[in-house]
């Protein structure tokens, strides 16, 4: 009776083949912020201040965190320089990667490649890491003459290739 219901049921044949499934994972970093390097009060004496770079990168992808000179960078003296819109004078000052301030904070010009051992590297592990940036002000000296009172600033832009 089933074979008058449904003809052909009886004498249906099976074919079988594989469905593929994939996906390619790509190493990224996104969601990168900072702290600000703030000096605060500085009195033409050497000053020391920390700021931070924050940055969630894929678990396992390599990175290099590069900072440039910034906007007034001085070349004679091999250091940064922040600079008032309304009093002459510099204050210049140093990024560095380690907290003994010896180890200066450099950039990257073209991933991966970054200029020496420079640049910071790390690793991602799937949620934000944060990294510090150890800055010092110098004091005045023959590359950079003392600052007249006012508010000082500077821009570095911050590179993550990976």
């Amino acid at each position: 009776a089933m074979g008058l219901v449904c003809p052909g049921l009886a004498s249906a044949a099976v074919i079988t083949t594989n469905l593929g499934v994939k996906a390619t994972v790509v190493a990224t970093c996104d969601s990168v912020s900072t702290t600000p390097v703030d000096f605060g009060v500085y009195n033409n004496a050497v000053t020391n201040a920390d700021g931070s770079i924050s940055l969630n990168c894929l678990e396992g992808t390599p990175y290099k965190i590069g900072l440039d000179g910034g906007t007034n960078f001085d070349v004679p003296s091999q250091r940064s320089r922040m600079t008032s819109p309304t009093a002459t004078g510099v204050v210049s000052y140093r990024l560095f990667k380690d907290a003994a301030r010896t180890d200066i904070w450099g950039q990257c010009t073209t991933a991966p490649l970054c200029i020496g051992a420079t640049a910071l590297p790390g690793t991602g592990s799937g949620t934000i890491q944060t990294h510090t940036v150890f800055g010092q002000a110098y004091a005045p000296d023959i590359f950079n003459p003392s600052p007249q009172p006012g508010v000082f600033t500077d821009t570095v832009l911050v590179q993550v290739h990976f």
